[in-house]
């Protein structure tokens, strides 16, 4: 049973969620909320886990300002042991799943594609278990015309299990991984992302899209301008509009990684703070042109894969037919 958090989300996954998926092309954004069951960190864990290992190295160093800058001072304070940190914690078979029930339900869901800020190989491992070899493509070789294929992009980075000392170094995680990679230049991630906002609707689940100041509020302006110059190149021609992109964030009832900085910080997060931060998380997400739905979560993992089989219920389940995710019907 899924316990929603009102009757309107329930009604906006019911009405719209839903037939978005099973009647328009929808790509799913998969954060590493689905992950962490199968042992792998959330983002502000692995910051953590870099710090302490900085810190360990040089116990005079500060390591302060946003993740992506601690993130760098980390990686020039640890030099070549950074990536081999990052390959230790996303070890597949350093006594952890290499994925769940909720990577096994999620890949039979008519997905066009799925695309994921993880490090980790779940969603190809969930694939092979099926029968089918899925073999991800990877930042900075992403893909839009792959979009339509039911393929995996890691937008930052990947670490193969078969190969991981070779493909750390695609991992985007401090800040100059960032100014590079969402740079404005042609095939960044930056422009990857514009296109695919423009060409599909996306789920995000998962995955944080809280902050109004970080580069999604930017690459969703960005997709707003270029929806609007083309309305209007439509109507001056006389053509029939686009059809509108639809945008949904499937989001636990409580912003995560905020409350995790109250209590560093010894601070109290009563109900009326709890509340008030999901307020504000979800007007950012309106004002980005993405429509939260929220759930209530006795069991993080029972919730998420309740919601993912429902999904799949309800979209039609997917039967593999061929050697790659394209052979789907």
């Amino acid at each position: 049973m899924i316990k929603w958090r009102s009757q309107s989300d329930q009604e906006t996954y019911n009405k719209l969620l839903i037939p978005v998926i099973r009647d328009r092309p929808t790509s799913v954004f998969v954060g590493a909320g689905l992950s962490v069951h199968a042992g792998y960190p959330l983002l502000y864990e692995l910051i953590n886990l870099l710090e302490a290992k900085a810190v360990d190295r040089n116990s005079k160093i500060v390591v302060s300002g946003d993740w992506k800058n601690k993130a760098q001072i980390c990686q020039d304070e640890l030099g070549n042991d950074y990536f081999q940190i990052l390959i230790d914690r996303f070890n597949p078979d350093n006594n952890r799943s290499r994925f769940t029930s909720i990577h096994a339900n999620l890949i039979q869901i008519r997905f066009q594609s799925f695309i994921t800020t993880n490090y980790d190989s779940c969603i190809e491992l969930a694939f092979r278990d099926l029968g089918i070899n899925k073999v991800p493509i990877v930042y900075p070789n992403l893909m839009v015309s792959k979009l339509n294929n039911k393929s995996i992009q890691h937008i930052h980075g990947y670490i193969d299990p078969n190969d991981p000392h070779s493909s750390v170094g695609s991992v985007i995680l401090t800040t100059r991984d960032f100014m590079e990679a969402y740079s404005d230049k042609l095939g960044s991630v930056k422009d990857f992302l514009v296109k695919l906002f423009s060409e599909q609707n996306v789920i995000f689940f998962g995955f944080n899209v809280s902050a109004k100041d970080d580069l999604w509020f930017k690459i969703l302006e960005s997709v707003k301008e270029i929806r609007g110059q083309r309305q209007r190149n439509a109507s001056s021609r006389h053509l029939p509009p686009e059809p509108e992109r639809i945008y949904l964030a499937i989001l636990e009832n409580r912003v995560e990684m905020t409350e995790d900085i109250y209590k560093d910080r010894g601070q109290e997060i009563t109900k009326e703070i709890a509340e008030e931060m999901v307020r504000n998380q979800d007007d950012i997400l309106r004002d980005m042109g993405v429509y939260p739905i929220r759930y209530n979560s006795d069991e993080f993992h029972k919730s998420v894969e309740n919601i993912i089989v429902d999904m799949r219920i309800l979209t039609r389940t997917l039967q593999p037919q061929g050697s790659e995710a394209g052979d789907l019907p």
